[in-house]
């Protein structure tokens, strides 16, 4: 099983923004990869998990997981290429 992760953490006025980007993996994903999506554990092909929290100080997080086999990692990482 292969993971990855993505953190932001925002103003209010960015959120939508940072949902947006997460929404367009999810859709990537759900639309490119071969198999269901849903735990892999119970017979997915891959997974996500999305979480949205507010920060007492007025920031918003965003932390979005994805999880898959082999060949969902070579697929996301020709998808999304690092950077740095």
């Amino acid at each position: 099983m292969v993971s990855f992760d993505a953190v932001a953490s925002v103003r209010p006025q960015r959120l939508a923004e940072v949902q947006a980007e997460a929404d367009a993996v999810i859709l990537w994903a759900r639309t490119t990869l071969l198999g269901p999506e849903g735990p892999l554990d119970e017979g997915g092909a891959w997974d996500h998990e999305r979480i949205v929290t507010e920060e007492g100080d007025g920031w918003h997080s965003l932390a979005l997981t994805l999880t898959g086999d082999a060949a969902f990692a070579r697929l996301f990482e020709q998808a999304f290429p690092a950077q740095g």
